[in-house]
């Protein structure tokens, strides 16, 4: 995941449902029953009543329908890019799940090491990531794939 941190609403570059003001992030909720209006809500959902109205599929903002409740964190972002970069990892080699976490976390700030999960919350990202593909004849398909 790339995520773009600017004063405006913005798509992140990688994924369609996430839109990125500062280092608070949105994730998309519906549309409004006419479908003229996408819902955007914080991704603290459950702590924060922040929401964003855009136009259409657009990111055009056309209301901030509530402020956010909670300050902005400036490590956000490049602890979800550790988090990406480690299920990258998990998906595309065999290293085991210690080796993996002292690669990707060793240049990582004190900041952005204090948003990421435990070290075991970690490990088990990491295998539930390979849990996501099916070993056949040697090859590696997504669990979701028909044949």
């Amino acid at each position: 995941m790339l995520f773009i941190e600017c004063s405006a609403l913005n798509y992140s570059e990688e994924e369609e449902n996430l839109l990125t003001k500062k280092t608070i992030f949105m994730f998309f909720s519906k549309y409004t029953s006419d479908r003229n209006h996408s819902i955007w809500v914080c991704e603290k959902r459950n702590k924060c009543n922040g929401r964003v109205w855009t136009i259409g599929n657009s990111i055009n903002v056309a209301k901030i329908v509530t402020g956010h409740t909670h300050a902005a964190q400036a490590g956000r972002p490049a602890a979800i890019r550790v988090l990406s970069e480690m299920k990258d990892r998990a998906q595309n080699n065999r290293e085991n799940p210690q080796q993996i976490m002292a690669t990707v976390l060793e240049n990582v700030h004190a900041n952005v090491s204090a948003l990421l999960p435990k070290k075991d919350s970690l490990r088990k990202v990491i295998q539930r990531k390979r849990k996501d593909e099916v070993l056949i004849h040697g090859n590696q398909y997504p669990k979701n794939c028909l044949f």
